[in-house]
């Protein structure tokens, strides 16, 4: 719940169960978010040593220098410990608003970790959408709505465990098409698993003010 009663990414989720977020978003950031009542699922994709892969878009309110960019690659220390983002590029820039729209990936889970990577080198992110984890993205789905995730998902997901890394090239494997009941998932994985959904491009006044302060 709330602190502040608004509503939460749960609330938008037609479901009697008591499910909860896996990992964290920014209360001013859009995106991707999975929300699961599976405990194992959820550690999964948040275990460190997983590496699970977050690609995010991220506009600047300069252009992107080419030796801060250089340097973004190579790595920027937060919290005494170096960070060094999975693939960096710029995908636009405008001279006359004198932005850019730069692409990151990152595997690491620090508070707030892409706006204080740019912020280090002297950048401000006016916008920030997280576009996938791991192998989900938000390819069809609407703002503010979800959809349940595959049987088929599901089991990749679970076969990271004997895994050291998650790589992004993974979403190759799967079809997004979100046609799975949330019942017929219920019954073809384990007993636990009643409300495994997805949600992409959520307003960042339906974002619970609890997830917004440790994305």
């Amino acid at each position: 719940k709330d602190d502040k009663g608004r509503k939460t990414v749960v609330d938008l989720i037609d479901t009697d169960k008591k499910i909860f977020p896996v990992g964290r978003l920014d209360y001013d950031t859009t995106g991707a978010i999975i929300l699961t009542n599976d405990g194992e699922f959820s550690n999964i994709l948040t275990k460190p040593n997983n590496e699970i892969q977050k690609v995010y878009i991220a506009k600047l309110d300069s252009i992107l220098k080419k030796e801060d960019l250089i340097k973004l690659k190579k790595g920027i220390r937060l919290d005494s410990k170096l960070i060094k983002p999975d693939r960096v590029k710029v995908k636009k820039t405008n001279s006359k608003n004198n932005t850019c729209i730069v692409q990151i990936i990152i595997h690491e889970g620090l508070n707030h970790e892409v706006k204080r990577l740019f912020n280090k080198l002297g950048y401000n992110v006016l916008k920030l959408k997280r576009e996938s984890i791991s192998i989900f993205n938000i390819i069809n789905i609407p703002s503010g709505k979800y959809r349940p995730l595959t049987i088929k998902e599901v089991k990749i997901i679970y076969s990271l465990k004997s895994r050291t890394k998650s790589y992004f090239y993974y979403a190759s494997l799967i079809a997004l098409t979100g046609h799975d009941s949330i019942a017929s998932l219920t019954s073809c994985t384990k007993s636990s698993l009643t409300s495994l959904t997805f949600t992409s491009d959520i307003p960042s006044s339906l974002i619970s003010n609890t997830l917004s302060h440790i994305a």
